[in-house]
């Protein structure tokens, strides 16, 4: 089969059937178990998966990505702030949280495996994990600025840093600097026969996820959103990866998570704290679309 093709069926197929799913109106209950195991399971799974198999000087060499993330981040969120001080708060909150941070996680580690292959996953993981920390923490920390005037900064970062990603993650790192890493038969078995089904299950909730809620109060911010998250998140990316000097296994994996659309965790951390969600559904849903043909190329 065509490889394009088969790459094509394997993001798109998922995809499709969750946004049918919703639309059908079945099996709520399956994904509200799905959120779950993938905050609990998948992603912890992933990140300490491919990254405890490296040794020492691996992980040094692949911080690179890790400052990719940052850069881009940084660009959009100073870029997007700037912007947005002249909007009420709850449209400017929302117009920085989808500009600043991409789908990483759902959408993101699914096609760097489909389109790279585990190889890049290490430092896809890496960013990945980096982006969701900010997002984590800055997202939690804007959103109850709109709910609270003092919100508890203490309470914000251990509940980023106890987030189970993030802290298999540290476990990962702290099993590398023990030069105890995992044995290759257990990641030969995870990344050959469980993720390839954890990468399904990922994308089959980016199409369940995808809802369209017209606005126009908030459509009107969409080519500002898609600039920054299309051009200039990948444009500061580049940069970042030229001035460091990293080579192709950062470069490329980094480039296509720095075009991810806008993360779901601004959607569901709206809809936890009852805010409107209507300016991170139609922006997810409008950026996805335009995201599927750059997933080709």
């Amino acid at each position: 089969m065509n490889p394009t093709l088969t790459l094509a069926l394997f993001l798109f197929s998922p995809i499709v059937a969750g946004a049918a799913l919703r639309r059908l109106g079945v099996l709520r209950q399956i994904f509200d178990f799905l959120r779950i195991f993938t905050t609990l399971i998948i992603l912890p799974l992933i990140a300490f998966v491919y990254v405890s198999a490296l040794v020492p000087a691996q992980v040094i060499a692949l911080w690179g990505a890790v400052i990719a993330a940052v850069m881009g981040v940084a660009a959009c969120f100073f870029a997007s702030c700037f912007l947005a001080s002249r909007l009420p708060k709850e449209e400017g909150v929302a117009l920085v949280l989808n500009s600043s941070f991409m789908n990483v996680a759902h959408l993101g580690l699914p096609v760097i495996y489909a389109k790279l292959g585990s190889a890049f996953m290490p430092p896809a993981v890496l960013y990945a994990v980096t982006v969701a920390v900010l997002n984590l923490f800055l997202g939690t920390l804007l959103m109850h600025f709109l709910i609270t005037k003092s919100p508890s900064l203490r309470q914000i970062f251990t509940q980023t840093f106890t987030f189970p990603a993030v802290a298999l993650l540290l476990l990962a790192l702290l099993l590398v600097y023990l030069r105890a890493p995992l044995p290759q038969d257990l990641y030969n078995f995870f990344t050959q026969r469980i993720f390839p089904t954890f990468f399904l299950l990922l994308l089959l909730q980016v199409g369940y996820h995808l809802r369209i809620e017209t606005s126009r109060k908030y459509a009107r911010h969409l080519p500002v959103v898609g600039l920054l998250r299309l051009l200039l998140c990948p444009l500061v990316t580049l940069a970042t990866c030229h001035l460091l000097g990293v080579g192709k296994s950062i470069v490329r994996p980094a480039l296509y998570l720095s075009l991810m659309p806008p993360s779901f965790f601004n959607l569901i951390l709206a809809q936890s704290l009852e805010l409107d969600s209507r300016p991170y559904s139609l922006t997810i849903f409008v950026l996805t679309l335009l995201s599927f043909l750059l997933f080709l190329l």
